[in-house]
């Protein structure tokens, strides 16, 4: 078993690392796909609103427009869900290794009780073994979330392409 303290530091900071990259991206997803709604919609309003227009949502154009939505929303709700700590909060346990337990604790001096009390070494370590785990399952789970999130949005973007060439065809 590792009881190299330094090591598992430096393993509990890339993971932290890792988290932080996937809140990174998930926050690059909402902000891209916001942009793009908005220009999307206001161009499809502007056009839709306007008597002289010729462009109808019918068919193909409407069936485009609706999987470029779906796959939009999509990716704006799988960013937020990886955005979302997940599992961590709902544990009741304390611990001094990992910001989730100690945000159980009631107080700033339950935290400092249990901070100065005798904890050995070996108790230490394994609270730290422990928390690298929590978050490297927490910091997996929002990489898969951030990865389908951009997979959505580009799907979306392509599908958006498409319903402009679309458009462009029939109006």
């Amino acid at each position: 078993m590792i009881k190299d303290e330094s090591f598992l530091q430096y393993t509990h900071d890339f993971a932290f690392r890792w988290y932080q990259q996937a809140d990174t991206k998930a926050q690059v997803i909402l902000g891209f796909t916001g942009v793009f709604l908005s220009i999307l919609v206001g161009a499809l309003v502007s056009r839709l609103g306007n008597s002289e227009s010729q462009i109808e949502l019918r068919g193909f154009p409407l069936i485009l427009l609706s999987i470029v939505v779906v796959l939009h929303l999509g990716a704006v709700i799988l960013a937020a869900a990886a955005l979302w700590s997940r599992g961590v909060f709902r544990l009741e346990e304390t611990g001094v290794a990992f910001f989730g337990r100690i945000a159980n604790y009631r107080s700033g001096q339950d935290f400092k009780a249990v901070v100065t009390k005798d904890m050995t070494q070996d108790d230490y370590v394994d609270e730290l073994v422990g928390s690298i785990h929590i978050l490297s399952k927490n910091t997996r789970l929002k990489h898969q979330l951030v990865d389908l999130a951009a997979i959505c949005s580009g799907l979306g973007l392509f599908s958006t392409v498409l319903l402009a060439i679309a458009l462009l065809l029939v109006g």
